[in-house]
């Protein structure tokens, strides 16, 4: 399998690549008032709104570092439009794309962000990394900023 290693802290994790569309450098973004803080923000990505989760904040408890080696995997689709992705990961020290293998683990094993947000484990130069289920990350409170314009403040 193809995988999109980063890190969030001093952790690795991956991202299928056949689940990304898109990998960016951090986009400006603007931020949603009220939002959880892992909610990072959003920003227009071929006209619509493309919500931003911070995967550091989530697994760390702190904002992501804006470093050249942070990156914005968009990830998924929305319904039925296939070209246009979920939603943007933020994370840190992403790398090329590698070949890794899936590894069987027991279900007692869990990952520092949770058994919500992590899905299976794979391999990769013998390092044991576990695959983000990006999936649960499109709560109710990201799918109702797909309807928002970023532009609107009233």
């Amino acid at each position: 399998m193809l995988l999109i290693p980063f890190r969030l802290g001093a952790v690795a994790y991956a991202v299928d690549v056949t689940d990304v569309h898109q990998v960016l450098p951090l986009p400006r973004l603007r931020s949603v008032p009220g939002a959880a803080d892992w909610l990072r923000g959003v920003f227009v990505f071929q006209g619509a709104v493309m919500p931003v989760v911070d995967l550091c904040q989530i697994a760390c408890g702190q904002a992501c570092p804006e470093l050249l080696s942070s990156r914005l995997l968009l990830v998924g689709n929305r319904g039925t439009d296939t070209h246009l992705p979920a939603l943007g990961l933020l994370a840190e020290a992403v790398t090329q794309a590698v070949r890794g293998d899936t590894v069987a683990v027991p279900r007692t094993v869990g990952g520092p962000i949770g058994p919500a947000y992590t899905g299976s484990w794979a391999q990769i130069d013998g390092q044991l990394v576990q695959l983000i289920a990006w999936e649960s990350l499109t709560t109710p409170e990201v799918r109702a900023l797909y309807q928002t314009d970023p532009g609107d403040d009233g």
